[in-house]
């Protein structure tokens, strides 16, 4: 059996840096999320002060944030946008 290596981070980044942005499901809501140069600076600007809320919401846009809160989501699956988000971008 074969199996399909893994992409390093190097060639993850560079999948994504086409256009800038990565797709992750979360609560069954689809958000496409902007990566490396694409990052909102107030977005950048809030992690950077440590409010993992408002830079997410500041990442995902009013209309991905709102579609997210409309599904109830707990801090579990707040935590797994950015687990995701990590992975995907291979971090």
């Amino acid at each position: 059996m074969t199996t399909k290596p893994k992409k390093s981070s190097v060639e993850a980044r560079e999948a994504e840096a086409d256009d800038g942005y990565v797709t992750v499901k979360q609560c069954g809501v689809e958000l496409k999320i902007p990566v490396a140069g694409k990052i909102p600076l107030k977005a950048f600007m809030a992690f950077n002060e440590g409010d993992n809320i408002e830079g997410t919401k500041l990442l995902l846009g009013v209309e991905q944030w709102n579609a997210f809160l409309e599904k109830n989501p707990t801090l579990d699956d707040f935590e797994a946008i950015g687990n995701q988000l990590q992975d995907a971008s291979g971090n």
